[in-house]
């Protein structure tokens, strides 16, 4: 987890300096400390990590269910099984994905406010959402 939330930090650094206006971030630290916390990463460590980096302007979460994402994957690596033991990719998948469900929920509270986007919308309405809620123009 060090090492991931400093690769984070090393990469949002050189964006900065690059001058970038907008930097998209695919999980932040969130997606990796609800899995540390779920693997039994202290809680409270995890938190004093993520006081070490920077608050995002906008987060976006996209609310789909584990066996939704599942369908949608063709390979699930390791990390996303939480490498629990048992006799399929998918179904380890979907088993460590719901033990994170309420992690996820109690990290949109605590850091929010979140934009939920329902995996249910059509693709283009997704991309408007995403669009509007950043205040963003199409030119």
């Amino acid at each position: 987890l060090f090492f991931i939330f400093h690769a984070i930090s090393r990469s949002l650094d050189i964006a900065i300096k690059k001058r970038k206006k907008i930097i998209i971030i695919d999980g932040y630290f969130y997606k990796y400390a609800i899995s540390e916390i779920a693997r039994g990463a202290p809680k409270e460590v995890v938190n004093l990590l993520i006081k070490k980096l920077p608050f995002p302007d906008l987060t976006l979460y996209l609310d789909i269910s584990p066996e939704k994402s599942a369908l949608r994957k063709e390979t699930f690596s390791t990390y996303e099984q939480g490498n629990a033991k048992g006799h399929n990719d998918k179904d380890r998948f979907i088993k460590f994905q719901k033990k994170l469900k309420p992690l996820w929920n109690e990290y949109e509270k605590e850091f929010a406010p979140w934009h939920r986007i329902s995996s249910d919308l059509n693709p283009d309405l997704i991309v408007d959402f995403i669009i509007e809620s950043a205040g963003l123009t199409l030119r």
